[in-house]
Formats: structure tokens, sequence, C-alpha cells
């Protein structure tokens, strides 16, 4: 359905979001952005949960360029020659997220905090059939998972942070055959308001990951040992498979 390369072992799909018709009910979506790349390299649960994804987004300026950069250079993704290989495009999460809310009618949340949800809830008046804040137990996920396939929803956006989310549509995808099931990070947060998307010219720029460093300064702790993680994964890449 989507073209589908290797990109350092992991699945990644070329997709624009024109083709959001054809992702089917059931799916599972994820993104690939430079810090899950590197938190993959070092959890293989993580890295077998994106591999089983339906769909793999390059939501992240580095894994666009490293993807487009490696294909032009190596024979690193399927052995595959470099005229079968269509560009990867950077999708946000945030925008697929938007028009599934603006296409569906049966809409499914979880993750954030309650006062987050609330504001989803108001801005996308009677569409949201199912919600639930992400501050929950393990014990508690199965029942939700029920909750969430009891609703009818078409669409199931899901931010708890990497891994967790991808996790939890992994282990309970048996009850949302019928509903294509999104990570959507911190994405929910800016949807609700919560916290600001990147001005346009920063997003045109390629600067969207600068904007959200200024904004939550905490990332900066975070993807400390991730760049460098990224960056010799792409270099043992290039080095030893070209």
């Amino acid at each position: 359905m989507f073209k589908r390369r290797l990109f350092l072992d992991l699945p990644l799909d070329s997709f624009d979001l024109s083709q959001n018709d054809l992702i089917p009910a059931g799916a599972f979506v994820a993104s690939l952005n430079l810090e899950n790349v590197a938190l993959a390299a070092e959890n293989p649960e993580f890295k077998r949960i994106i591999s089983s994804a339906d769909l793999v987004l390059a939501d992240g300026e580095a894994v666009v360029l490293a993807a487009n950069y490696l294909s032009r250079t190596t024979k690193a993704f399927n052995n595959q020659s470099e005229n079968k290989l269509k560009k990867i495009h950077k999708v946000a999460g945030i925008d697929l997220a938007e028009i599934l809310l603006l296409k569906h009618d049966r809409i499914a949340i979880l993750g954030s905090t309650t006062v987050v949800i609330n504001k989803l809830q108001e801005k996308y008046l009677g569409k949201i059939v199912f919600s639930h804040h992400g501050f929950f137990s393990l014990g508690e996920s199965e029942d939700i998972a029920k909750q969430i396939q009891a609703s009818e929803a078409e669409v199931l956006l899901v931010g708890m942070g990497a891994p967790r989310q991808e996790k939890f549509i992994y282990d309970y995808k048996k009850y949302f055959s019928q509903i294509i099931s999104v990570a959507v990070g911190g994405s929910l947060d800016v949807l609700a308001g919560a916290h600001s998307r990147a001005p346009q010219w920063m997003i045109n720029s390629k600067l969207e990951w600068l904007f959200r460093i200024f904004q939550e300064p905490f990332r900066l702790k975070r993807i400390f040992w991730r760049v460098p993680r990224f960056c010799s994964l792409i270099a043992s890449t290039y080095f030893y498979r070209g």
C-alpha cells in the first residue's frame, strides 16, 4: 500500500497526508524521530513494536534528511536501487491527527491530563466518544482498551510518550481491529491549546524542533545522549553497509 524501506533496521513508509484515506481500519500508525530511532537501538522491545506498525511516519527533520541521504549513497534499504526508492517527506503526527479529527465522527482520546481532555471535548464537540487521561496503572490498561473498543471509535489517538503509547497500542491491538490507532506523543496538548505549535515560518524552515526545545527545555536532558547515538547509527550504516 505504502512504499516501505528499512531505515537503520526500522520500517519507514513513503506517505503524505493526501493518502490519509488509504489508512485502513485496524491500522497501527507509529512515527520515527531522532529520539525514537535512538531508543529503538537500545530497546529491543520498542524496536519490535515499531516494526509491527502498519504505517510508520517520518516525524522529524533528522530522520527525513538521513533517510533520503542514505538512500542516495548506500544500498542499505532492502537492497533496492535508488530509482525504486520514493523520497521521504516529513509527516508530523499532529497534522495527521488534525485530519483524522476532522474526517471522522467517533474519536477516542487516551493520554495527557484531564484538563487537556476537557479542552479537546469542548473543541471537538460531540466527536469524542471515549477519553481517559494518561495517568493510569498497568493493571487498568486492558479495561481501558475494552472501553475503547466498546465506544465504537473510528480513530484512537494515544499521547503518552514513547515507548508507553506504542506499547499500549501493540499490547491491546486485538481490541482495536476496527480502529485506526495513532501514537501522537505531545500532540494532544497542542491540539487542546495547552502548548503552542511552532510558527509556520519555523516549520517551513525545518526548525520546529528548535521551537519545541525552547518551549520544553527539559527535552534537552532527555535527548542529550540520543543525538550522538543517532549520529553513530547513521555513520555505521554509511561506512559499513555502503
